[in-house]
C-alpha cells in the first residue's frame, strides 16, 4: 500500500490483521518548477467534482465564510461527475447553488483540463486544498509540496503522513470538527510571503526525505 492511512481502512474493512507493506508512490521533488507566481488569498483545487473528493464540504464552508466577510478565491480544476441527489452533475449543482459567488468572482468552475494547464493553476495560487472525505496517496498534494507550495488537506488519506501533523509543512483539517477547516483557512491566509516560502521549503524538504528512504527500502 502507498499510505498507512488505506492499509488500516483495508485491515479494517476485511476484519483481520494483515501483513501490508507501505510503499509511497515515488516522486522526484528536485525535477519540480518552485512557484513564483501566487496570487494572494486565491485558493486552489484539483481533482474531479466528486463528493468523494470533499467539494460539497469544501464550498459551502467557503460560502459561510463569505457571507461573513471573508475575502478570498476558489479555484476549482476538474471533470464533472454524476451527482445522483439531483439526478444531474455535480458541476451544475453547485452552479445553481452558489451561482452569486460564480458571478461575484469568488467561485471559478474551471473544468476539465490538461495537466500541465493543473499545474500553472496550481503554481498561481496561495495555497492548495484536498478537501477529499477518502484519499490514497494522491499526486496532487506531491505535485503541490514539490513546487513549494502551502497545502490545506484531510486527515483521511496518505496525504496527511507526508504533510505532517505539526503544521510546519502544510496545514491538516478534519470536516469531522466543525469549524475545523475555516479555523485553518483563516490561519493560512493570513501567512506572510516569508513564512509561505518557509513552508514550502519545509515541504519540499520532506519530499526529498521520504524519497531518500523509499530508496533505502528499496536497496534492502
Amino acid at each position: 500500500s502507498p499510505s498507512r492511512f488505506l492499509a488500516q481502512s483495508v485491515t479494517r474493512a476485511l476484519r483481520r490483521d494483515l501483513d501490508i507493506a507501505i510503499i509511497p508512490h515515488p516522486f522526484p521533488a528536485s525535477d519540480a518548477r518552485v512557484s513564483s507566481e501566487r496570487e494572494p488569498r486565491h485558493l486552489v483545487c484539483v481533482g474531479r467534482l466528486q463528493a468523494v473528493k470533499g467539494v460539497l464540504q469544501l464550498v459551502h464552508a467557503c460560502h459561510r465564510l463569505w457571507e461573513h466577510g471573508e475575502r478570498f478565491r476558489l479555484t476549482m480544476v476538474g471533470g464533472d461527475a454524476p451527482y445522483a441527489p439531483g439526478d444531474t452533475t455535480l458541476g451544475t449543482y453547485l452552479r445553481q447553488r452558489y451561482g452569486r459567488w460564480i458571478d461575484g468572482g469568488r467561485l471559478e468552475l474551471v473544468g476539465r483540463v490538461d495537466h500541465d494547464v493543473a499545474l500553472q493553476h496550481m503554481r498561481r495560487a496561495a495555497a492548495v486544498v484536498i478537501p477529499s472525505l477518502f484519499e490514497n496517496f494522491p499526486n496532487t498534494c506531491l505535485e503541490a509540496m514539490a513546487m513549494g507550495q502551502v497545502v490545506m488537506a484531510t486527515h483521511s488519506g496518505g496525504q496527511a503522513e507526508i504533510i505532517g501533523n505539526d503544521g510546519s509543512a502544510g496545514f491538516l483539517f478534519d470536516w469531522e470538527r466543525p469549524g475545523d477547516f475555516e479555523r485553518q483557512l483563516v490561519r493560512v491566509l493570513d501567512l506572510g510571503e516569508a513564512e509561505r516560502r518557509a513552508i514550502g521549503e519545509r515541504a519540499r524538504a520532506r519530499l526529498r526525505a521520504a524519497r531518500s528512504q523509499d530508496r533505502s527500502a528499496m536497496r534492502r
